[in-house]
């Protein structure tokens, strides 16, 4: 009896240690493997070019959830206490990056046109919207008046900061395009396709009952433009054959009046 009894207190004593070991493993275990203020987070390149933004969103995301621990309210603003990127981790481009988003933000909440809110333990910046979401209305034509279908628009806040790619002009709504954007105030917009000058072009949206949908005109390139090098190497390649047909002739003049 009493020898099973000391199995009996044995096994226990050997179960508890095993499950304390391997709890304390698995704390070690995630503690190394969770620690995101350790790592450094970087983008090369400029954050409002789409083309280097896009591939690195993920990136983007968790150093901007890395800043957002050390945001907080104070006098309706939104405010940090951290300095430059370094002492958190991330690169000095995503960190100014990010805090031009903030700064502007406040200046929206001071207008009155934003709102802070808590979302799950999150700040978020909300606009108060009068007449409706956000949206862009915009039409393009060429110099005739007649609507250019495929143009690409990609759209940049007031700082220029790249906002979102805002797809491609169709023939839908009588050629306005729509561009759903987070708030209301001033936006720049690229234009561009094959065969048509680029342009950038300054909207103001407000939140007014009426909005006007401004056209914008693209001025073609000339016909000629894609054949000018392919012109002007011909060009070349002529006065050489030419150049040397005469130099030719006349090293033969010399040799016959040598004769």
């Amino acid at each position: 009896m009493k020898r099973c009894l000391f199995i009996f207190i044995f096994c226990g004593v050997l179960g508890i240690c095993l499950v304390n070991e391997g709890y304390t493993q698995k704390v070690e275990i995630e503690g190394r493997t969770c620690q995101p203020d350790t790592v450094f987070f970087k983008i090369e390149g400029d954050l409002n070019n789409p083309q280097v933004m896009r591939p690195n969103l993920v990136i983007y995301y968790k150093a901007l959830r890395r800043m957002e621990n050390y945001l907080f309210i104070e006098d309706n603003q939104l405010q940090w206490n951290i300095k430059n990127g370094a002492e958190i981790y991330i690169s000095e481009n995503i960190f100014q990056y990010v805090c031009n988003r903030w700064n502007k933000d406040n200046e929206l909440i001071k207008e009155g046109h934003s709102k802070i809110i808590n979302k799950d333990g999150r700040y978020c910046v909300r606009t108060r919207y009068k007449y409706g979401i956000p949206q862009i209305n915009v039409k393009v034509v060429d110099i005739h008046n007649e609507l250019i279908v495929g143009v690409k628009m990609m759209v940049y806040d007031s700082l220029h900061q790249f906002v979102k790619d805002g797809g491609l002009t169709t023939t839908e709504s009588r050629g306005t395009t729509h561009i759903d954007v987070p708030r209301y105030g001033k936006y720049h917009i690229k234009f561009s396709k094959n065969g048509y000058e680029t342009m950038e072009k300054e909207v103001l949206l407000e939140d007014v009952q009426t909005r006007i949908t401004p056209v914008f005109v693209m001025k073609s390139l000339p016909e000629f433009s894609g054949k000018l090098w392919w012109i002007i190497f011909g060009l070349i390649v002529l006065s050489l054959g030419i150049w040397v047909i005469m130099k030719k002739g006349r090293i033969f003049s010399r040799n016959g009046s040598l004769k």
